[in-house]
């Protein structure tokens, strides 16, 4: 089995990319996926621990897109890290969350709760981004749980709330494919639509992605919060998308020991020959 969309220190995980690779290694997986957020720091370090340990690693990255009422994240497998495209569009974005922690830290500092700058970078790796804040803001004592952070400040809609640049889901997708990658709707119950047909529902916004030509679905994931994997290979074949998935590790809970994806071998190979799409011909 493989999983296909983990984070490590480069951005909100807790475990750096070489010890992920080597926890995913015990876990008996074949096949992992990097997809930090906004970001391809982690891919060399995890690249190379894939290679002593023997397990393979894609290059990926997960970027988040404008959505009401919930979230909207699309993942980049099989990304060539060395585009100068995609590296220039993180890097802008990455700036644009610069700009949101600065105005988050401000927010906080007027409802009585101060933090620096430095003890929440403190808390996480390249990225900072909101889980480091609640992890910063539980150590200080100010809410009794990073689920108290997000619920009370953090999480859209909260008082402390500041939202940052995004892409548009066209500009996510041409970035992924220009990148030689495929992009993938992943997490899908996160995004909080109606399980229906016909304008506002689920199926009716995966198909408008994929005619903007989004690649896969996120099937096999760590809760499906009410939709079945059997539901959600019907959506993906309805709606001409590949299966993918991942268990979107970060290392925050007890429960994440490991990563334990259950990606079949078929649906990556699927995933990998879709990226060929993307890619140069030799020569051109």
């Amino acid at each position: 089995m493989n999983d296909l969309h983990l984070h490590s220190t480069a951005s909100d995980g807790t475990l750096s990319p070489s010890l992920l690779v080597r926890r995913a290694r015990e876990a008996g997986l074949g096949t992992v996926a990097l997809t930090d957020h906004d970001t391809l720091a982690g891919i060399p370090e995890a690249a190379a621990e894939g290679r002593r340990r023997g397990i393979a690693v894609v290059p990926g990255v997960e970027l988040s897109l404008p959505h009401a009422p919930g979230t909207f994240h699309l993942i980049g497998l099989f990304v060539d890290p060395g585009d100068a495209g995609l590296a220039a569009a993180l890097e802008r974005i990455r700036e644009g969350r610069a700009e949101r922690n600065r105005k988050l830290l401000e927010r906080l500092s007027g409802l009585g709760l101060p933090l620096g700058v430095e003890e929440v970078e403190a808390e996480g790796g390249g990225v900072t981004a909101r889980p480091h804040f609640a992890r910063a803001m539980l150590r200080r004592g100010y809410v009794a749980s990073e689920k108290e952070a997000f619920d009370r400040f953090l999480g859209k809609g909260a008082c402390a709330y500041v939202d940052r640049l995004r892409l548009s889901p066209r500009e996510a997708i041409d970035l992924i494919h220009g990148a030689g990658g495929v992009a993938v709707l992943c997490h899908p119950a996160t995004l909080l639509l109606p399980d229906r047909a016909g304008p506002g529902g689920l199926a009716h916004f995966t198909a408008g992605l994929a005619a903007l030509g989004l690649d896969a679905l996120e099937v096999w994931g760590p809760d499906p919060d009410g939709l079945s994997e059997t539901r959600l290979l019907a959506l993906a074949s309805a709606t001409g998308l590949l299966p993918a998935g991942g268990s979107d590790f970060h290392g925050r809970s007890p429960r994440e020991v490991r990563p334990s994806g259950r990606v079949p071998d078929e649906a990556l190979e699927a995933l990998r020959e879709r990226s060929r799409r993307y890619r140069p011909s030799p020569g051109a």
